[in-house]
């Protein structure tokens, strides 16, 4: 039998981390409310570039309590799991690499329609870490397959909200598009550079049997 071993949040270092300064981010701006101003992203270039900081800052800033709770589930329920494997380190990378990769996707398609409203959101990011772990083997396999189901939805729904408000929402779907693929991504090129199938490991240590 394949026995996982209960897995306590508070060993997720790293994700506790990412959730921690997210929520620390949304009460500063609650209480000092220029703060999202100064932070989110505006896609018109020429405010790029002398705001540089929001390339990041963006996937650390939330709308509303209901968009951080819900970024913020992707990021526990992917991550924990995800962490476990590949380790706090490449967690943060990934949560970095595909947040930038989803500002650069809002000012990609700024170039194709028309963007006045600035971007508030980490979703790219925690998208991203959901991507990865539908690709890397998790070592609880129905954990893995839950994650797969829920990437389904987030594709479908992202591709449905964009068929009736192209416009309004192209910039954000691309940005979760973006760090989807991101985190697909440096899923299989982690898998690579560890050159071992894990899920065979996974399967020997639940039935004792040493790695080859």
């Amino acid at each position: 039998m394949n026995t996982v071993k209960k897995r306590n949040i508070w060993d997720s270092k790293m994700c506790i981390t990412i959730i921690g300064i997210n929520l620390l981010v949304f009460i500063a701006q609650m209480i000092y409310t220029p703060l999202a101003e100064y932070l989110q992203l505006y896609p018109d270039v020429s405010t790029i570039v002398p705001r540089s900081w929001t390339l990041i800052t963006v996937f650390f800033l939330h709308i509303n309590p209901l968009h951080l709770l819900g970024t913020m589930f992707v990021v526990y329920y992917a991550g924990t799991r995800l962490e476990e494997v590949v380790g706090p380190r490449h967690l943060f990378y990934i949560y970095l690499v595909a947040g930038l990769t989803g500002s650069a996707a809002i000012i990609a398609a700024s170039r194709l329609t028309p963007m006045s409203e600035p971007f508030a959101g980490a979703s790219a990011a925690a998208l991203g870490i959901l991507g990865a772990s539908v690709v890397v083997p998790l070592k609880d396999e129905s954990r893995g397959k839950d994650l797969q189901k829920v990437l389904i939805v987030v594709i479908i729904t992202n591709i449905a909200v964009t068929f009736f408000d192209f416009q309004a929402t192209v910039g954000s779907t691309a940005a979760h598009f973006a760090g989807m693929a991101v985190g697909v991504v440096y899923g299989n090129l982690y898998k690579l550079y560890k050159n071992e199938n894990l899920q065979e490991i996974y399967k020997r240590r639940a039935k004792g049997r040493p790695q080859k």
